[in-house]
């Protein structure tokens, strides 16, 4: 009888993880354990472990390989007030990340990888930053301002992600820890933040997280309180795992490592760098790596080999718990099929989802005074007569004609950090369309970005791709490994916009890989006659050809800088378009030189006044205009912040152009981030807040416009009237004002803020128990009833108040929530349970450390629709608390 095969200890799945994981280090040489601390970890046959790229993304649908469901950006999600929604939604995620694993399992990803990734199973979301300051350029990845709805929605997105049992579907990775709140200065920021709100307010929602069974946490640029996050031992190892348990694996956001040297000049030397990372407990290195250098610091003793292990051992396990290190037999996920991505329930749940997330900010009866009414008719307008009735929902027995306009029409989602979906998505034009049917005329007017007034990115809606299909918007990009465009190109994507910088974005594989040269071609349209101004603003060589001709040539250019070239076009004229780039063959990212290119223009004088006719004729003669407004990529991201609230000035000066022209307008928002709207508020009737809604962004717009889905998102956040209201960017200390928590003036619309077809109205408050201590719960019951026409949803607010603190307290601050649906005429009883140790708060004067106290005393319970609109009060008693309110 032949002798039973000897299987090593780490290959076998019944033996416990700690001992298998244990057995594989100890096979492992140091070289091999110090490749397996980066972001791709190349392969190690002779122990049948598989290369392993540990970056890609999923805040709101799988971003990468290939295409997959694009759901509503982060700030949509968090308007629902749905948490299990939003757990439903990343386990939909999850499943279509497990079939495209399961599609391409066996063999490297190429195309849109450039032939060099593998496993794409583990998210770097979702991102859990506070928005203490709307300013932020990544306002939009997240769920806002509140700590509580925050943990709520990132701990539901962690567990619909990874999943439950002994396997987990994917590795889910909060970020950035912590308090990642500038982009302009983001490689060097320094946040000076008081130990009591970097507890209350920066924290929670990381703890939420971990609680939830986060597999990965990814540690931030920023320091906090002078030590930079990807070497804070505070943050990573006392907070994060002496207090809060987390047993996953830390990872550094993209080149924060060698940033910890280079802008945070917090060490001197590689060596140090990647020693002081890892002993504060920074797992994975990732982008242009930092960690090799631990092979001289082992060496020099800066290190030892325990804690090159224990990071090997933290990566390993994630590994591990997804079963990529089992027989792929004993992983249930394995037999998700790719037909789920894409597939009718998911698409009927990002319909679902975006139709929650719609915030009717306003919804007024049209009003015609003289002079507009004066307007109207010297276009040809006869205006319509007064009505009492809100001009919403919109009615197609009452109206013949609507004009659509604005730069959002064909917008449905947020370049940075989303997916193509593989399904036809539906713009909000092609929705308003669909819901006016046959009897409306629908006229749309194309949006014209000419404003003249410096070199801007070319917008998308003016690209087509060469071989595209004419909806496809952008250039087709050609993407080599080489410095001089030879050979076949590694991958092949359409970018919609020719934008790029491999420091200042998000992590994208294909502009990651040096050296690098970039084709791009296709065709770019003139909306208006004249002499343009062309350019190329980058770092690296560059040609650029227009209609067959050189414009630009300097293929051997060292320096960063804008090159460019006039050009002359007749109005609607599609020239032929080549761009080619190359980064810088001779420099390296360790000297502080990286890869950028923008392809920009300057259009001609006089065009913005021009193009404004086509929007007042068309206003002018419809019953309606719907105006689709908003920000995109070019006003706010990652890599660039905001200045001001306001809406781009060419698209104020349109708005009010045409509301003059026809009073009965409605603006639809398409945005990810709080407008300081003063003026549409004052003069447009209907406003509706759409964020970035996603593959279904018209249907479900036009849903609400129409009434077919009666709205009941809130607001995450505040909505300020101006950054007057705000305290300074760079202000970390959120009791001078920030938030609705502080904010002591009126806002122009108010966190937990939204309305609704129908009316509710709030009675009968009441309180399980009126004394509690310390340990226990409270259940805040109220009725609610629907006291309008309209079957509707609610988003019931709880907020509490300790005034008689020995300590600055919140004005008040959401403590619990539930959104419930009531039928016309019906009242519903609702109850939020309220845990009296989540009243804590961090007493810094407590010892040396400080600690968590719960004081005594009477608090205010506070009911209501908005953290502005409180409808019933109550008073619970708290007792034997662990600190003294203030006699």
């Amino acid at each position: 009888m032949a002798a039973k095969k000897h299987v090593p200890a780490y290959k076998n799945p019944d033996l416990p993880p700690e001992w298998r994981l244990d057995d594989l280090i100890v096979r492992l040489t140091v070289e091999e354990k110090i490749s397996l601390l980066s972001e791709t970890a190349p392969a190690i046959p002779r122990l049948g472990l598989r290369p392993y790229n540990h970056g890609n993304e999923a805040l709101h649908g799988v971003v990468r390989p290939g295409r997959f469901t694009v759901f509503p950006r982060p700030t949509g999600l968090a308007a629902t007030f749905n948490p299990a929604l939003i757990r439903a939604m990343a386990s939909a995620v999850s499943d279509e990340a497990r079939a495209g694993h399961n599609r391409n399992r066996g063999r490297m990803i190429g195309g849109d990888f450039g032939g060099k990734y593998n496993g794409l199973l583990t998210f770097w979301s979702p991102v859990v930053n506070m928005v203490r300051d709307p300013r932020w350029g990544r306002t939009g990845e997240t769920y806002g301002e509140d700590p509580l709805l925050t943990s709520l929605m990132g701990s539901a997105f962690v567990r619909g992600l990874q999943g439950s049992g002994k396997y987990i579907k994917a590795v889910a990775t909060p970020k950035h820890y912590t308090a990642n709140n500038e982009e302009h200065n983001r490689f060097s920021c320094k946040a000076v933040i008081p130990q009591r709100w970097l507890r209350e307010y920066y924290l929670p929602a990381y703890r939420a997280c971990v609680a939830a069974g986060a597999q990965s946490l990814m540690a931030a640029y920023n320091a906090v309180n002078g030590v930079p996050c990807s070497a804070n031992h505070f943050l990573l190892t006392e907070v994060l795992r002496e207090q809060w348990g987390f047993d996953g694996y830390v990872v550094g956001d993209l080149n924060s490592v060698p940033l910890v040297m280079r802008g945070h000049h917090y060490t001197a030397t590689l060596e140090q760098t990647a020693a002081a990372c890892l002993k504060a407990g920074l797992d994975l290195d990732s982008g242009f790596l930092c960690y090799p250098a631990l092979a001289q610091a082992l060496a020099d003793g800066m290190v030892n080999i325990r804690d090159i292990d224990r990071a090997v051992y933290r990566i390993l396990q994630g590994r591990m718990r997804l079963g990529l290190l089992d027989p792929p037999a004993m992983v249930p996920f394995n037999r998700i099929k790719p037909d789920v991505i894409g597939c009718r329930k998911h698409q009927a749940l990002a319909l679902k989802i975006a139709r929650q997330s719609m915030v009717l900010l306003k919804n007024a009866p049209v009003v015609w005074h003289g002079r507009l009414a004066r307007a109207g008719k010297s276009m040809g307008e006869t205006p319509m007569p007064h009505n009492k009735a809100p001009l919403l929902p919109l009615d197609n027995s009452r109206i013949k004609s609507i004009a659509v306009m604005g730069p959002n029409c064909l917008t449905y989602k947020h370049h940075h950090y989303s997916g193509e979906p593989l399904n036809e998505p539906i713009t909000p034009l092609a929705g308003i369309i669909a819901a006016a049917g046959k009897s409306v005329k629908v006229t749309h007017v194309p949006w014209l970005s000419l404003d003249a007034k410096g070199f801007m990115v070319i917008p998308d809606m003016y690209l087509r791709p060469a071989g595209g299909v004419e909806t496809q918007q952008g250039l087709a990009g050609e993407y080599f490994h080489n410095h001089d465009l030879q050979g076949k190109p590694a991958g092949r994507r359409v970018d919609a916009r020719i934008e790029f910088h491999r420091a200042d974005q998000q992590p994208d594989p294909m502009f990651a890989s040096t050296p690098l040269s970039i084709r791009w071609s296709g065709t770019l349209k003139a909306p208006s006659a004249g002499e343009y101004q062309l350019a190329v603003t980058c770092g690296g060589g560059v040609r650029l050809h227009v209609d067959g001709r050189t414009i630009i040539d300097n293929w051997d250019k060292r320096e960063a800088g804008r090159d460019a070239a006039a050009v002359t076009f007749a109005a609607g004229h599609e020239a032929a378009i080549v761009l080619e780039y190359r980064d810088l063959p001779d420099r390296r990212v360790e000297e502080g030189v990286t890869a950028a290119v923008k392809l920009e223009w300057l259009p001609p004088a006089g065009a913005m006044a021009r193009r404004s006719d086509p929007y007042l004729a068309a206003a002018a003669a419809a019953d309606v205009v719907i105006a689709v407004l908003g920000t995109n990529v070019q006003y706010a991201g990652e890599g660039r912040d905001k200045f001001t609230l306001d809406l781009p000035a060419e698209q104020e000066r349109f708005i009010r152009r045409v509301a003059r022209v026809n009073p009965r307008t409605i603006v639809v928002l398409v945005n990810s981030e709080p407008l300081a709207i003063n003026w549409i508020d004052r003069n447009v009737p209907a406003v509706l807040e759409a964020w970035f809604p996603g593959e279904q962004a018209g249907r479900a717009i036009a849903d609400v416009l129409w009434g077919k889905h009666n709205p009941a998102g809130r607001l995450p956040m505040t909505f300020y009237k101006s950054t007057a209201q705000l305290p300074p960017f760079n202000n970390y200390d959120i009791a001078r004002g920030r938030t609705y928590m502080f904010l002591h003036d009126k806002p122009l619309y108010a966190f937990g803020f939204g309305l609704s077809y129908t009316t509710f109205a709030y009675s009968s408050v009441g309180l399980s128990r009126g004394s509690v201590s310390p340990g226990q719960r409270v259940i805040v019951s109220v009725q609610v009833t629907n006291a309008g026409g309209r079957d509707g949803e609610e988003v019931v607010q709880l907020y509490v108040c300790n005034r008689r603190s020995r300590a600055p307290q919140p004005v008040k601050q959401l403590k619990g929530f539930k959104r419930i649906a009531i039928k016309a005429g019906r009242t519903a009883k609702v109850d939020i349970p309220l845990a009296i140790d989540d009243l804590a708060w961090w007493d810094e004067r407590a010892g040396e450390e400080g600690r968590w106290v719960v004081e005594g005393g009477a608090y205010e319970i506070m009911i209501g629709a908005a953290s502005d609109d409180i409808r019933a009060r109550a008073t619970l008693n708290v007792v034997n608390a662990t600190g003294q309110a203030r006699e």
